[in-house]
């Protein structure tokens, strides 16, 4: 019996690959970070809604890619990860693109940090990234930044 096939979708010069396995659950990953796939995994999209994309300034439309199915994808990922269960009632705050991947009853929703308008003009993030529901969130906390300068110090020719 010969192995199943992969897709590939994205390229990037510094490639961590992650790799789960669905159970029939759906998983909602950031832009560019869905590598591969077996062939039975269904590939489709998730589109946030337009006052959410307007926020996060991705524009007009705000599309993720949505994984299902019962067999493994892989991903890529700029640095270390992390999975973080979410319980019902908790929620995450994130100031970027830290959440990279999340089950598919994880909500997201674009917030300001501060409840008045004079903190939000103090502080120095004006709108944040909020999680909240039953499920898990896999977070990429930081980038390997010392491979990715030796990358650039290789291509600048030191």
């Amino acid at each position: 019996m010969s192995p199943k096939p992969l897709r590939c979708h994205c390229l990037s010069s510094v490639i961590i690959a992650h790799v789960f396995k669905l159970n029939g659950e759906s998983r909602i990953l950031e832009r560019g970070a869905y590598w591969a796939s077996e062939n039975s995994i269904k590939l489709s999209y998730h589109r946030e809604p337009v006052i959410t994309a307007l926020c996060a300034w991705e524009g007009l439309i705000y599309l993720q890619t949505k994984v299902s199915g019962y067999e493994k994808v892989e991903m890529c990922t700029e640095g270390p990860t992390e999975i973080i269960q979410l319980e019902k009632g908790k929620k995450i705050i994130a100031e970027g693109k830290y959440v990279i991947c999340r089950t598919g009853d994880v909500s997201f929703k674009i917030k300001r940090l501060t409840r008045n308008y004079l903190g939000c003009y103090s502080s120095v993030e004006k709108m944040v990234r909020e999680y909240e529901g039953t499920g898990k969130l896999l977070i990429n906390p930081g980038h390997y930044w010392r491979y990715a300068m030796k990358q650039g110090d290789a291509i600048a020719g030191v």
